[in-house]
């Protein structure tokens, strides 16, 4: 029924990050996924004291 289909990712595994990229994004194939961030964005809320996010690790 799905042949050739990709209907779920169970681990996401990323080359190291070109410092040209965003610490925000959304995976263009996957847009009904969540944005992923980069340990930096997350880092920058953390310290920001901004509240209302909540993070998971990959």
């Amino acid at each position: 029924m799905f042949d050739g289909y990709i209907t779920d990712i169970k681990s996401f595994s990323f080359k190291p990050a070109d410092n040209h990229l965003p610490t925000l994004f959304k995976l263009d194939k996957f847009l009904t996924y969540p944005p992923i961030a980069t340990q930096e964005f997350v880092d920058l809320i953390i310290e920001s004291g901004l509240t209302g996010l909540r993070f998971e690790k990959l």
